[in-house]
């Protein structure tokens, strides 16, 4: 399914608002979510580069796992995860 212009316009506001790993994994999601899966992808790589603890790996893994159905990349978020994880 084709993103309407809106959503386009929509979704490259929110990407160019986005400051850390949440907000980028947000817009990440919500693009996944209306069919743009390629697009999506691009914006969990900046989640990633802005993940900085095991909250920001383990729900990037969750997130990608869901949306993008990559085991792989979702299984190297959830290893970053565990060696941030205190205690």
């Amino acid at each position: 399914m084709a993103l309407t212009k809106e959503q386009i316009k929509e979704f490259k506001e929110a990407e160019a608002e986005a400051q850390d790993s949440y907000d980028f994994r947000n817009v990440a999601y919500d693009i996944a979510d209306a069919g743009d899966k390629e697009w999506a992808k691009k914006v969990y790589k900046k989640a990633e580069g802005k993940a900085e603890d095991y909250s920001d790996f383990s729900g990037l893994a969750d997130s990608i796992h869901e949306q993008l159905g990559d085991k792989e990349w979702a299984e190297k978020n959830y290893k970053k995860a565990e060696g941030k994880a205190e205690g």
